[in-house]
């Protein structure tokens, strides 16, 4: 058959064109067949039924309009049937290839951003705005590629389509989201802009017409006189469904709407002249009817259906029309007539999604009409009758009128819930938040609140004001969100979400301190939070008040404050677990502060012992597997425990074995295998236990032992021994006799082992070991040697705080007349790098001003505190505060016993 029609390529691409649908067609469930060789069958003719039509010769499509038709409704029919894939594919598979003649290129072009443009129609708005742009971009490349080509009118009015066809979706969206005005406005703008595109491709598709006689022949892939015709009418039509779509979006019964209208109808009147295609004068009659009713000239709107219904309309445009009349009948309250129409019509077949809809649409407005009352209730049979038929229209429909259906279910579900009034208010404000216009939709938020008061609707007026307090968190209005908040939780004491307003209130406040860390917004955040642990007690809001005011304790060093308030969250409360982890650290900071202070730690070292040992599992240590949090209250309850007087070294040895077996490598890809963070923490916490382990060891006098597990875990490779080295010191020390003199030793002689393989470690982990030999050597008493390190360190990094920070607690340590001035010299250095009374900026001032103590310079001490005092604010720690007092008694003191 082939070779029978090889000289005749318009049938012979017919040929091919119907194989292809039909197979389509027919075969769209074929993939779901049992059958697999009727499938080989079935792939295999569709496959040779596209060679068939590939295979047409290329000159002949170049010149063969009856081809190029061919050709046309090929792509037609498949984005008729949706299948806009296999259509695209198409078109790039044959774009790819060389030889193609002008016109083939500009053929292919047209049908591939038609595609494009008619896919976007079927998709989410991310997706549509990149085939929109696919559709307009595959248009004005090839423009930009050749200038003389001769069916170059052709791109040109196809990319004067688009937006018309973009103006036309973003229309019907703005329909299902009618109070979001960004929506409105951006169809708009596309329309507009393709009324003025579609009046230009007007004017040169006349102005070629006056240019081409009929009767010159042709050149190859010139647009010949009878293309010309329908390609003007089918223009006009998209400049007049354009301004039809502009009068869509204004108000109804406005003279915008009815001035639009009647210029649309006045362009499809100059259709007819100039359409040949059966669709297309449907189409336009059909437009014409809608610009008829959109007009609300409703007369004349039912005349001009019924002579078209003489005229018996193909199935899709009677459809259209009845759709036409049933809205007319309902804007003239004739309901019976509108659902009889609607019932015949459901009784012939099933009806399209636009009259589904209307089946909808049509009993509420019935309702609505027998029922003027603001409070009536839709009955809830027919509320459930509706939802039945929306359920059946998005199954089987789906698109635009599923989404239409919804949208009047919606509403009418949206009136019954809130009324007319409070209904549109909060439609209004969701749209503007959607649109991302906060301001607006705080203040809307307002109003619905306010309305909900004033008609005696508390839960109502508590939902909108919780709305609009929440959107002010969100916009980060710290101020206006608490005092909207507080006010909201104090008017309805007893609504269910009173603590939540409330809590969230606080939150506020303590944002707001954050942003502005005063002394007046601390003390509000602090009073909201008590305020709520008193008000709010049986409320579950009350632990995580009890735990955001315990965090604000500690931040401020009240840490025995902040312990009290740990204590008190349920080990089942979402901050349970986290509260246990903050008790064994608040115990910590008290014995470091009493330590400091030189008073006794026994007491608390004997409470934090009894309190921490409940938060394990209970029975003998080394049971079951702890998990991570559980691992590190046990690495902190051994660090307390090595630093009592004297320390229990056994039980601390059992805690940490403990802790090792339980933070024991998991291996990697595993059923259980950790995230890398997660990993990352047990690998810190077990370098904590070891580093505790050889303390231990050393602390013991059991040196050999420390050495040996130092030496094990050098054959974990480098990382994980510069992990242990990293911060393994001792944890106290004597002058007169240092126990753990031998220990520096150790790590001295672990860190060289170290430094032997320092080319496998990164740049970053080569600086923490030199920090580590730098320890080793002061640890070990070769401060010189610390220092050349450290020197060398900062003349490559003299601004790094962690460093300088460092190196002065090293100095602090080493005690000599040397460490002591040098440690004056970096802490005026860390001074340099913080902004003067910041919150990070008094602890620096503090060690400097103690530095210069204890470097026998009681006198400059003392004038950097006092001015610090004179000058600054004070910080907001209050024990920090006494301890710049303390210090400043001191150093008055110092400067009167020092010898003139």
């Amino acid at each position: 058959m082939h070779q029978r029609l090889a000289g005749k390529p318009d049938l012979l691409a017919s040929f091919a064109i119907d194989r292809v649908l039909s197979i389509v067609e027919g075969g769209r469930n074929f993939l779901s067949a049992s059958d697999h060789k009727s499938v080989g069958r079935i792939s295999l003719t569709f496959v040779l039924a596209v060679a068939c039509l590939l295979s047409v010769p290329h000159a002949s499509r170049a010149d063969d309009p009856a081809l190029a038709e061919s050709t046309a409704k090929y792509f037609r029919e498949l984005r008729r049937r949706g299948l806009f894939k296999l259509a695209e594919s198409y078109c790039f598979e044959r774009l790819s290839h060389d030889g193609l003649s002008i016109a083939e290129r500009t053929d292919l072009t047209l049908e591939l951003s038609r595609t494009l443009a008619e896919h976007a129609e079927f998709v989410g708005s991310s997706e549509q705005d990149e085939l929109w742009a696919r559709s307009e971009s595959a248009l004005t490349e090839l423009l930009k590629q050749d200038s003389d080509n001769p069916r170059r009118l052709l791109l040109e009015v196809q990319r004067a389509l688009l937006p018309a066809a973009i103006g036309h979706s973003r229309r019907l969206i703005s329909e299902l989201d009618p109070y979001d005005p960004s929506v409105r406005k951006r169809a708009t703008e596309s329309l507009n802009a393709a009324v003025e595109a579609l009046r230009t491709a007007e004017a040169a598709i006349v102005a070629k017409q006056r240019k081409t006689p009929a009767s010159r022949p042709a050149a190859s892939g010139t647009i010949r006189p009878f293309e010309l015709r329908p390609l003007l009418g089918h223009v006009r039509y998209r400049l007049a469904g354009a301004i039809l779509d502009l009068a869509h979006l204004q108000p109804a019964g406005s003279a915008d709407r009815i001035a639009l209208a009647l210029e649309s109808q006045n362009v499809l009147k100059t259709v007819g002249e100039s359409a040949d295609e059966g669709d297309l004068i449907w189409q336009t009659r059909t437009a014409f009817v809608e610009c008829s009713r959109l007009v609300a000239d409703y007369g004349k709107t039912l005349r001009e259906i019924d002579a078209l219904d003489k005229l018996d309309p193909p199935t899709e445009f009677a459809d259209r029309l009845l759709a036409e009349r049933v809205r007319v009948l309902i804007a003239q309250r004739e309901f019976r007539s509108a659902v009889t129409l609607l019932g015949e019509r459901e009784g012939a077949s099933r009806p399209p999604g636009e009259l589904q809809a209307l089946s909808i649409e049509l009993p509420i407005a019935e309702w609505r009409a027998a029922n003027p009352a603001t409070d009536a209730k839709v009955p809830r049979r027919l509320l459930q009758t509706l939802e039945e038929r929306a359920a059946r229209l998005r199954k089987g429909v789906g698109g635009f009128w599923a989404l239409r259906g919804e949208l009047l279910i919606r509403q009418v579900q949206d009136v019954q819930q809130y009324g007319p009034e409070l209904a549109e208010l909060a439609a209004k404000a969701q749209a503007a938040f959607n649109a991302g216009e906060s301001a607006q939709a705080i203040e809307l938020y307002g109003q619905a609140a306010s309305a909900a008061r004033r008609d005696g609707r508390a839960e109502l007026a508590f939902q909108f004001g919780f709305t609009r307090g929440s959107i002010e968190i969100k916009l980060k209005s710290w101020d206006a969100a608490a005092a909207d908040l507080i006010e909201l939780a104090e008017e309805f004491p007893k609504n269910a979400k009173a603590g939540q307003a409330h809590l969230l209130a606080a939150y506020a406040l303590g944002k707001a301190f954050d942003d502005q860390p005063t002394a007046a917004r601390r003390d509000e955040y602090a009073r909201a939070l008590v305020e709520h642990r008193d008000k709010f007690t049986d409320d579950p809001t009350c632990s995580e008040a009890t735990w955001m005011l315990a965090e604000l304790e500690e931040r401020t060093g009240h840490s025995e404050a902040a312990l009290a308030l740990y204590l008190l969250i349920p080990s089942a409360h979402k901050r349970g677990a986290a509260a246990q982890l903050a008790v064994a650290r608040s115990f910590e900071k008290i014995l470091d502060r009493l330590r400091e202070r030189g008073e006794s730690t026994a007491r608390w070292e004997d409470q934090a012992v009894a309190s921490l040992q409940k938060i394990l599992p209970a029975g003998r240590e080394g049971g079951q597997p702890l998990d991570a949090l559980q691992c590190e209250v046990a690495v902190r309850l051994a660090r307390i425990l090595l630093r009592k007087n004297p320390p229990p070294f056994d039980r601390a040895d059992r805690l940490l074995a403990w802790v090792a077996s339980s933070l024991a490598p998991r291996n990697a890809g595993g059923a259980n295998s950790a995230s890398p963070v997660a990993e990352a923490n047990r690998s810190n916490l077990r370098a904590a236990a070891r580093q505790l382990q050889v303390i231990s060891l050393a602390g013991q006098g059991k040196f050999q032992p420390a050495r040996k597990l130092l030496q094990q875990l050098s054959a974990a490779g480098p990382g994980e021994l510069l992990r242990i080295l990293d911060g393994l010191a001792p944890l106290q020390s004597d002058e007169r006799r240092d126990p753990f003199r031998e220990l520096g030793e150790l790590q001295l002689e672990a860190a060289l082992k170290l430094d032997e393989h320092r080319a496998e470690l990164s740049k970053a982990d080569q600086r923490r070991l030199d920090e580590c030999l730098a320890r080793g050597y002061f640890a070990a008493g070769q401060s010189q040697r610390g220092f050349e390190i450290y020197d060398k360190l900062l003349q490559k990094l003299p601004r790094d705080r962690e460093l300088l920070l460092a190196y002065a607690g090293l100095l602090a340590e080493c005690g000599s007349s040397e460490c002591r001035n040098q440690a004056v010299s970096v802490w005026r250095k860390l001074e340099a790098l913080h902004e003067p009374g910041s919150r990070d900026w008094f602890p620096v001032r503090y060690e400097l001003c103690k530095a210069l103590l204890a470097a026998n310079q009681p006198a400059e001490a003392r004038k950097l505190l006092q001015v610090t005092r004179l000058v600054f604010p004070k910080p907001d720690d209050e024990a920090l505060q006494k301890r710049f007092a303390d210090l400043e008694s001191e150093s008055a003191v110092g400067a009167k016993d020092k010898p003139k």
